[in-house]
């Protein structure tokens, strides 16, 4: 699975991804068993109070993408603690263009149930 890591998210805010509501949001980083910190700070716009869209930086080209994400665990692993989840495998260069699929729940969870858990986890 492709997971959002604090090495790929861009830090810089353009003014269009501003306006579009994006901003700096702090995230559990999923390298902190390697040593990392805890959290670190992502570019990312709430969709809805668990779903964010991120801003990211693909590891093949450089280039900046966008990504609908859930945080919570699948439906039938309710013991795991939660994570992000990618919603479906599209990924964007247009940021209001993923925000429009995200709202309009056009991107598909590929036949997974997802159970949704409040973000910021307490």
């Amino acid at each position: 699975m492709i997971r959002p890591m604090c090495g790929e998210y861009p830090r810089e805010i353009t003014d269009q991804e501003r306006e579009l509501g994006f901003e700096h949001i702090q995230v559990p980083n999923p390298r902190k068993a390697f040593g990392g910190p805890k959290q670190c700070t992502a570019v990312a716009r709430q969709v809805r109070p668990s779903e964010h869209i991120f801003k990211l930086v693909s590891e093949l080209d450089g280039s900046i993408y966008y990504k609908h994400w859930r945080w919570g665990v699948f439906s039938d692993c309710t013991d795991q603690p939660a994570d992000w989840i990618p919603c479906g495998s599209e990924t964007y260069a247009n940021p209001e263009l993923a925000i429009h699929d995200a709202l309009s729940d056009l991107t598909d969870d590929e036949g997974f149930t997802v159970t949704l858990r409040p973000f910021p986890p307490a």
